[in-house]
């Protein structure tokens, strides 16, 4: 007969099941449902923040006849927002300006680029999650084209 001591009680192995099996199961299924969103939301406002830059730029130009060409993205911001000739803001947002400059920070807290190559073509860019400008990461949007040229892999 076995040794009463040496017998594993049922109750311990279903107890080491729920503690090593179980709980982690229920566990992964709540870490996509927090995370998921955040990065969804993030992804959708960087968007949507391109393309209401894009929308005023446009807007400006049917206006002026021209596009707030300049090397500085604050500038141009900034003619997008009011400092222009007939004073209209063709771009609002909620973000006050930093440092006198009117920065429009995409969802990573970097600000947006806006660069003219050329007096008709304009390039909108987020450096995107690792917020660095110059890789796989970024979101570009040209105006031109009228779409993104670059997006960040899934």
């Amino acid at each position: 007969m076995a040794d009463p001591q040496m017998r594993i009680r049922p109750r311990f192995i279903l107890g080491l099941i729920v503690v090593f099996v179980i709980v982690p199961a229920i566990i992964s299924l709540f870490v996509p449902v927090f995370g998921g969103p955040k990065i969804i939301e993030k992804t959708q406002r960087v968007r949507t923040d391109i393309l209401s830059i894009s929308r005023a730029l446009e807007s400006y130009e049917v206006t002026y006849g021209y596009y707030p060409t300049n090397e500085d993205t604050a500038e141009i911001l900034t003619a997008l927002t009011g400092g222009n000739p007939s004073q209209r803001a063709f771009l609002i947002y909620g973000q006050p300006p930093t440092q006198n400059r009117q920065d429009y920070f995409d969802p990573w807290a970097t600000p947006y680029q806006i660069v003219s190559k050329f007096q008709t073509n304009l390039t909108i860019s987020s450096a995107g999650r690792n917020k660095r400008f110059g890789d796989e990461d970024d979101w570009i949007f040209d105006l031109a084209v009228g779409d993104f040229l670059q997006r960040p892999k899934k």
